[in-house]
């Protein structure tokens, strides 16, 4: 990948997820059907073994995620990002919920053959001595609400889709990640063809900062 600086203005767009849906598959292959790879924030709350209508009802009986979905996902060549265990609020943890939330999370993901290079904070929230302990455990660490310049520092910042869209659509040179939850096929559809038309390059978090020669 190459940042093109200068005459030709590209934006980049990370397409993104956050928490765990049912609904993820779908948007998935409405984006493998344009080429492209999404990165997808999983929570391990959202995640389970099967989908069961007898759950405890602290959770949706039917629109979480399965392992095997996750795992597929993988498999298919989008990206699986960490979003904590228990999608807490990182400045309320003490020490050992922290740990919860980015270490011990992190070596689920890997037993589930499942490598995670990036974390992205519940609630865009988080504590100001966190980020060294973050950069420790990952490659990159997703810290608030904002825009991304290039080339991409360690830390980096995310948008709902709509005002990332009107972000696309000013063209000048940045890295823009765009977070959904949970997707209506339609409305995904819909502004998946509206990005599709702009002179854009999608690209996964990890392709941003794995595939990286600076000012050409």
């Amino acid at each position: 990948m190459v940042y093109r600086l200068g005459g030709n203005k590209i934006n980049y767009l990370t397409i993104a997820f956050d928490d765990g849906y049912a609904s993820w598959d779908m948007a998935a292959r409405i984006l493998e059907k344009r080429g492209w790879r999404g990165t997808f924030y999983t929570c391990l709350r959202n995640v389970v073994y099967e989908r069961n209508s007898n759950r405890a009802r602290m959770f949706p009986p039917t629109d979480v995620i399965t392992w095997l979905e996750v795992c597929n996902l993988y498999r298919r060549g989008h990206e699986i990002a960490n979003h904590g265990t228990l999608h807490s609020d990182l400045p309320r943890c003490n020490k050992r919920e922290l740990k919860l939330e980015l270490i011990d999370s992190k070596e689920v993901f890997n037993s589930h053959g499942i490598p995670v290079t990036t974390y992205g904070c519940a609630f865009n929230s988080y504590p100001n001595d966190l980020r060294e302990l973050a950069l420790q455990h990952y490659n990159s660490f997703r810290l608030s609400l904002g825009v991304n310049k290039l080339p991409p520092g360690k830390t980096y910042h995310v948008m709902p889709p709509q005002d990332a869209l009107h972000e696309v659509e000013k063209g000048s040179e940045k890295w823009i990640v765009s977070a959904w939850h949970d997707v209506n096929a339609d409305g995904f559809r819909k502004h998946m063809n509206k990005i599709k038309e702009l002179n854009i390059r999608v690209c996964t978090v990890k392709q941003m900062y794995e595939n990286k020669e600076h000012h050409k």
